[in-house]
């Protein structure tokens, strides 16, 4: 990191979505408590914040500066609109804060133009979640083409697995700019678990979705479907499948956490009729 020793060192951890919020959590977590002489910033794009809403809360990370990129695009899902409007607010961020490093997790876009937005300023890119790869450029698109570029200019990347490691050795990334650290979404998960007691698990669950009151004995699945590869008859496709699976396992009860992605909600809702809140 670019600052004098006998300065405050400043990170600013980075994330836009719900699944980057969960996964860089425990990371922020540790550094606020084991390194008090950095000052960690998070910072979130506002790409979807509806949907980060009450996380913050159990995590006790609720005092992120918010770049509220919603309210220049809209709700549009053109990436080229996104990245670009992205790129330009963590610019001026950075431009602002002056910080010594930055931090990114994922494959996201905001996870890619908060690091572009770093390298254009010369701050150095810590890189969580690195090394996970297809080598299809468009399965995942356009995640698999974000990982594989933050990769190139980020000064450290924190490996979940040895096979991610792998994966970056083979790329020609020095093992000395490498970490295996394991996933984060684990340490977010048991933070979790024992946040609640089983008794106050139910409770919350039950007040969500209110068929569970009438679901003893019958075991609960739950489904989150909203890759980008999957839109329109994929999707379909899968809910069928669901559907049918259900329908010949009475003993099984789908919860279905609707994305509240347009290219999601109508198929979900509408042609196929499903009772919100289940399947």
């Amino acid at each position: 990191m670019r600052n004098s020793r006998d300065k405050n060192k400043t990170i600013v951890c980075c994330f836009g979505t719900r699944p980057e919020f969960i996964k860089i959590a425990p990371v922020v977590i540790a550094l606020r408590d084991k390194y008090p002489m950095f000052n960690t910033q998070l910072m979130c794009s506002g790409q979807h914040e509806e949907l980060i809403e009450g996380l913050d809360k159990i995590f006790g990370l609720n005092d992120y500066i918010n770049l509220k990129i919603r309210s220049t695009i809209g709700k549009t899902s053109n990436l080229s609109i996104l990245v670009s409007n992205l790129i330009n607010s963590f610019s001026r961020a950075f431009i602002t804060l002056n910080p010594d490093a930055v931090l990114v997790q994922g494959d996201a876009a905001s996870t890619f133009c908060a690091a572009v937005a770093a390298f254009h300023q010369k701050i150095t890119i810590f890189y969580v979640e690195a090394g996970l790869r297809t080598y299809n450029i468009f399965e995942p698109f356009p995640e698999e083409g974000y990982r594989q570029m933050v990769t190139r200019i980020a000064s450290l990347c924190f490996a979940p697995t040895n096979n991610s490691q792998r994966n970056l050795v083979q790329e020609n990334v020095s093992k000395n700019r490498i970490r295996v650290v394991g996933n984060t979404a684990v340490d977010s998960l048991k933070k979790i678990r024992s946040s609640f007691t089983f008794r106050e698990k139910q409770v919350l669950l039950k007040k969500e979705i209110p068929q569970l009151q009438i679901l003893e004995g019958r075991k609960i699945v739950l489904v989150e479907i909203h890759r980008r590869e999957n839109y329109g008859k994929p999707l379909v496709n899968i809910l069928n499948a669901l559907i049918e699976i259900q329908s010949k396992n009475p003993n099984y009860f789908f919860v279905f956490s609707v994305h509240p992605s347009r290219n999601i909600k109508p198929i979900v809702y509408k042609p196929l009729k499903i009772e919100r809140g289940s399947l």
